[in-house]
């Protein structure tokens, strides 16, 4: 997690962004895919077609389903990337948070996932018995939970401080009414290459 918030305290307004857990996967399946271009184009002093495209196609996969998913909080928004599109969601619109497999923001009863944080199921036992305590936490107290606890912990502490900025109470219809001002961005670069890629596969298989 990255933290950029210049002088705020105890009522953050700052960036703050977390680390996608499925990054180590992603780089590694990156790396799989670059090393299939490099051995595509120097395959005996000619280019192999399908391999290159199938190596591209590994690169998209590798990009949007392990390394693009990401959450960040940008001043009073939630931002929540996936694979193909951005949800931005008013920090004081938010009702609840709860990282799970993936996290899960609910907004005006709509649940709005990300699949950039998770806990695993022993993760979740674990800090079903340790539970998160108000306040400082030391490295070793921090240690005992896991970074999706502490990530669904963030956020919650975001939202209910915009909350306080905004004058809003939790499930009342003022805050129903900042829902409305959520949004869907849509990654058209990833899914303009993802159906490039994909459609030149299919030529270059059919063709070979």
């Amino acid at each position: 997690m990255t933290q950029d918030n210049p002088g705020a305290s105890n009522d953050e307004v700052g960036v703050e962004r977390f680390a996608a857990t499925g990054r180590i996967p992603g780089l590694m399946t990156a790396a799989l895919g670059a090393l299939g271009v490099v051995l595509s184009v120097w395959d005996g002093g000619s280019v192999n077609a399908v391999g290159l495209i199938l190596s591209l196609l590994v690169c998209w996969v590798a990009w949007t389903v392990f390394l693009r998913p990401r959450a960040a909080v940008e001043a009073e928004e939630l931002v929540l990337r996936n694979m193909v599109s951005d949800w931005r969601l008013p920090l004081a619109a938010i009702e609840e948070v709860t990282v799970r497999q993936m996290l899960v923001v609910t907004a005006d009863a709509r649940r709005f996932v990300c699949a950039a944080v998770g806990r695993k199921r022993r993760q979740l036992i674990k800090d079903e018995h340790r539970p998160f305590d108000e306040g400082p936490q030391t490295e070793i107290e921090r240690a005992q939970h896991s970074y999706g606890l502490f990530v669904e912990d963030r956020i919650r502490a975001r939202a209910e401080q915009a909350r306080a900025r905004a004058g809003v109470a939790l499930y009342s219809e003022e805050q129903e009414a900042l829902a409305a001002d959520v949004r869907r961005l849509w990654a058209w670069p990833e899914i303009v290459a993802g159906v490039v890629l994909v459609a030149a596969c299919v030529v270059a298989v059919a063709g070979g």
